[in-house]
């Protein structure tokens, strides 16, 4: 008799606890820190971390630096955007600066917070932009540096070595149930003439290297080989490429899409996406491509290898102009070896609870 009371006392003390009220436990506060939300794979990944956010026991507070992005729109309406002010004043358990770009003294000396942590979106072994990672003391106030793959993680550690046991990775969040339904918006389609469509998304920037695919396109157009290749993105560099498409004849063949909310219906119909960028650290783009089942060529960057088992579920190329001549040439004539990469994408799944896992302990464990 004695056993089954404990056993009663013990099963309320656990319906008790369950039972709190919300407001009696103390939520996590994190605050993420990004600039305005225009069209770009950082963008997007930062749009689905927190639309898909699974980390219990956490308020979420976002501070950023330009309004008014094309996506800020999607961003759900749960995470309230703060002012840099209301920042200031408030204290957290975790700060995030979710791109390199983002300089660390804008909060790293200004918002209190018990962990500081950056988001690192590029590989830093071949970035030719000047960054402040370069600078060891800026770099010592901050907690856990998440790198987007294995490979930007190795490329950091080389670059800051003592900083190496507070460096890690963890791949972007990608919500694909997402990815397919909007892929499934009507927009004007491609010709139904017989050429392939070759498709590539990214902002029109030296990092993307689309000036070597229309010296690609212009290789293969000589040899007689005719395709399309639209680019979807914007960027500093359109004068010089529409100059240059200009230059190889090209203005019906390698088409500047612009700017688009939605990448998706034109990734879908895409005979080929192509990724021809010097240097990515992970490429948001070829999982998207992924998840819509489309062939991939992906330059050997960073984060590339892991995203592409080559010759199995896509073709991953040597990072220079004839590899890509090559690769594309041969996909574009060998639509057997096109359907193959497709169908072994079939099923293909992404699991974020994992990178959630991740996050967590970056956000709240400390090293």
């Amino acid at each position: 008799m004695r056993l089954i009371c404990w056993f009663f006392i013990f099963l309320l003390t656990i319906f008790r606890v369950q039972s709190l009220p919300c407001e009696e436990i103390p939520c996590r506060k994190v605050l993420f820190i990004m600039t305005k939300l225009e069209v770009g794979g950082a963008e997007q990944a930062f749009i689905s971390l927190l639309n898909n956010w699974s980390i219990p026991n956490t308020k979420v507070e976002v501070l950023l630096l330009g309004r008014e992005g094309i996506l800020e729109p999607r961003l759900k309406k749960d995470f309230p955007i703060i002012s840099i002010q209301e920042g200031l004043s408030r204290s957290y358990d975790a700060v995030v600066s979710f791109g390199e770009w983002i300089d660390p003294r804008s909060y790293l000396r200004k918002i209190s917070a018990k962990r500081k942590v950056q988001w690192i979106h590029t590989d830093m072994l071949t970035t030719n932009t000047q960054q402040w990672f370069s600078k060891t003391n800026l770099c010592e106030g901050i907690d856990a540096f998440v790198c987007v793959s294995d490979r930007a993680a190795e490329s950091f550690r080389k670059v800051q070595p003592q900083l190496s046991k507070k460096i890690t990775a963890i791949y972007s969040v990608c919500d694909a149930e997402l990815i397919r339904k909007l892929s499934r918006e009507n927009i004007p389609s491609f010709p139904k003439d017989g050429l392939c469509n070759v498709v590539s998304v990214g902002r029109l920037h030296s990092s993307k290297a689309f000036d070597r695919a229309i010296r690609v396109h212009s290789r293969l157009d000589k040899k007689r080989i005719s395709f399309r290749w639209y680019i979807v993105g914007e960027g500093i560099e359109r004068p010089k490429l529409e100059q240059q498409i200009r230059k190889y004849g090209l203005q019906k063949k390698f088409i500047l899409l612009g700017k688009k909310l939605n990448p998706y219906p034109y990734m879908v119909q895409a005979d080929i996406v192509a990724m021809p960028s010097l240097f990515e650290g992970w490429c948001l783009a070829v999982t998207e491509a992924k998840i819509l089942r489309r062939p991939i060529l992906f330059t050997d960057v960073a984060g590339a290898r892991e995203q592409i088992q080559s010759e199995k579920n896509g073709l991953i190329v040597a990072n220079n102009e004839d590899a890509i001549y090559h690769g594309l040439k041969r996909l574009l004539q060998d639509p057997a070896l096109r359907k193959r990469f497709s169908d072994a994408l079939q099923g293909f799944g992404y699991d974020n609870g994992a990178i959630y896992n991740n996050i967590e302990k970056v956000l709240f464990i400390p090293n």
